[in-house]
């Protein structure tokens, strides 16, 4: 049982960007609606779709010019440019992303949505190198944080329903943002049904 894009969903929460709103509301593949919005084009190659997954990944990951330009053919500047295009087809990210860091740094550390905290004493530092890994961990925290807490939260809730319901069945292992399960004969759908009710 997979949660689709979650880091990029909670990020969408969070930053109440409305664009990327409304691309989950719609159901869009969001990788797809960011290359429309960027390229400006209704049909998406697989280039373009490439740039834009690396680009929505990359605002989580605090990913720089230098970033993109190593994980595609760009130049730094070309890297920059495409960084630019994308905060301004998102404009509320960039604020978004402004807003984490200057939180932390008048609090000291950055939290997930249920208020776990990882604190960040270089967020002020004179160091511009642990300055800049500590705003990073500002943006990267709550989003990635908030996505973790939401797979703990749901596999506590789906082991308790299943001992609950007295079912055969079993979490085995989350990996990332996904659960796998071994399902006994005859409890499959009971099992999705009791997935799809918690997970969300």
């Amino acid at each position: 049982a997979d949660y689709s894009q979650i880091e990029l969903r909670v990020l969408a929460h969070l930053s109440r960007e409305s664009t990327l709103l409304e691309a989950f509301l719609n159901g869009e593949d969001i990788h797809n609606a960011t290359a429309r919005a960027m390229y400006g084009v209704l049909n998406v190659n697989d280039d373009q779709r490439r740039m834009a997954k690396i680009l929505n990944f990359g605002v989580i990951y605090g990913l720089g010019a230098q970033g993109v330009a190593r994980q595609t053919d760009l130049s730094r500047q070309q890297g920059q440019e495409f960084i630019n295009l994308y905060f301004g087809k998102y404009p509320g990210l960039r604020d978004y992303i402004e807003e984490l860091k200057q939180k932390a740094r008048d609090n000291g550390y950055a939290e997930t949505i249920i208020g776990r905290r990882r604190y960040l004493p270089e967020i002020t530092s004179r160091n511009g190198m642990y300055r800049s890994a500590a705003e990073r961990i500002a943006v990267n925290m709550p989003i990635q944080g908030t996505a973790a807490d939401i797979v703990k939260i749901a596999m506590l809730d789906v082991v308790d329903a299943i001992r609950e319901q007295k079912f055969h069945s079993r979490m085995l292992i989350q990996v990332h943002d996904e659960l796998i399960f071994e399902v006994a004969p005859g409890e499959l759908l009971e099992i999705q049904a009791l997935v799809q009710e918690i997970m969300p």
